[in-house]
Formats: structure tokens, sequence, C-alpha cells
């Protein structure tokens, strides 16, 4: 993934539940700066956060193509979620693997 110039890469959580595009870690905000914008994400448990998002590109690996996304800042895991899932056909074998059709 890259925000303002500054490229990440690392694996991250398949979340099926959160149909936004990319959550990253909040110390990534010492790599990317201020954000873009900061919104107010409703948790699980309901309860509200301030995250910092920003507007970046992010690049599945194994393929060519940049996507446009947005990447908020949040928690302590790397998340992709459904904005960006529903581009591809995912399979998930029995969490032995994962088999994405572009």
């Amino acid at each position: 993934m890259t925000v303002r110039g500054q490229t990440v890469q690392d694996w991250a959580y398949i979340d099926t539940g959160f149909d936004g595009y990319v959550v990253v870690p909040h110390n990534q905000v010492q790599v990317f700066g201020p954000g873009d914008y900061v919104s107010l994400w409703e948790l699980g448990d309901a309860s509200l956060a301030p995250a910092e998002e920003y507007l970046g590109q992010v690049r599945l690996m194994g393929t060519a193509t940049d996507l446009l996304a947005r990447v908020t800042t949040l928690g302590d895991e790397y998340l992709v979620g459904r904005a960006l899932l529903d581009r591809w056909r995912i399979t998930l074998d029995r969490g032995q693997s994962v088999e994405v059709e572009l």
C-alpha cells in the first residue's frame, strides 16, 4: 500500500464483516503523518473511536493493479475489508489456503 509516497508491505487479515477498504495499525500515523481527515468509527462493542484516514493506493500481492483506497489507522492489526475484497473472487479453503481469482 502507498500513502503519500510512503510504501508499506505487510500481511492483512481478510475481514468480511468490515465494509470499508483497509485498516492499518494506528502507529502508522508516524509513517504517514497527519491524516487527510479524521472520522469517528463505531467499534464492535458500540464504543466510538476517532481515526486518522488517508487516501492511498493498495495492491494485492500477485497483482499488477493499484486500487484507490481509503486507508484508516485504527487498532493494531492490518485488515482488508469488503470495499476491496468484492473486486475479486476469494475462496477460503477450510483454513488451509486462500485462493484469489482476478
